[in-house]
């Protein structure tokens, strides 16, 4: 797993620095990505908590999406 992790980084960060056409990264969007923020949930018995989700779990795709 740490291996796919440092690959997939590595990919990640080669786009940065490539000049062959492909897609340049904006640093903020780097940063967001190595440091990830807001992460979490909040509690599901707060009357102010409303929880979205979208996706199928047969695919593996499901996402939730709380906001408060």
């Amino acid at each position: 797993m740490m291996m796919l992790k440092q690959t997939a980084k590595k990919t990640f960060l080669g786009l940065r620095n490539s000049t062959a056409g492909c897609r340049f990264y904006h640093e903020n969007v780097i940063d967001h990505f190595e440091n990830p923020r807001n992460v979490g949930s909040f509690k599901r018995d707060d009357p102010n908590v409303g929880t979205g989700r979208v996706g199928t779990a047969a695919c593996g795709d499901l996402m939730a999406l709380q906001i408060k």
